[in-house]
């Protein structure tokens, strides 16, 4: 995935760094969520470090993994607001999105194409 910037790279580096950080970080809350943990700071968590991402993406350049993102936190939002609880189905997107962020973040740091597309046309929808 390219840039639509011009990204030195210690800033890539620190952005993909930061990835990892809440890649971790997403997978640890979802966890939490999964084994009955669902109180609202862990929710929240959930929701403001994939918002830090989509932040993020979109700062760099990143338009797709931005707006994948922002799908997901777009699913996130009802479970925030207390209106739906996670359900299976949606746990197993959101951990087939982080498979796809991964993939997408190692293809930015080793400046390597990626078609990703087709997950895209298939998670974001799934999400929203």
């Amino acid at each position: 995935m390219e840039s639509t910037y011009k990204v030195s790279d210690n800033a890539l580096n620190d952005f993909v760094a930061e990835c990892a950080e809440i890649i971790q970080r997403v997978t640890e809350q979802l966890g939490k969520l999964e084994s009955g943990n669902g109180s609202p700071e862990v929710i929240d968590d959930l929701y403001r470090s994939i918002h830090t991402l989509k932040g993020s993406s979109q700062l760099f350049g990143f338009k797709d993994l931005g707006d994948l993102a922002h799908a997901l936190e777009t699913s996130l939002d009802p479970l925030r607001k207390g209106a739906q609880v996670l359900v299976p189905g949606l746990t197993e997107v959101i951990y087939q999105c982080l498979d796809l962020i991964e993939k997408i973040v190692r293809s930015i740091q080793s400046r390597e194409p990626l078609d990703y597309n087709p997950q895209l046309e298939i998670l974001i929808p799934a999400l929203i």
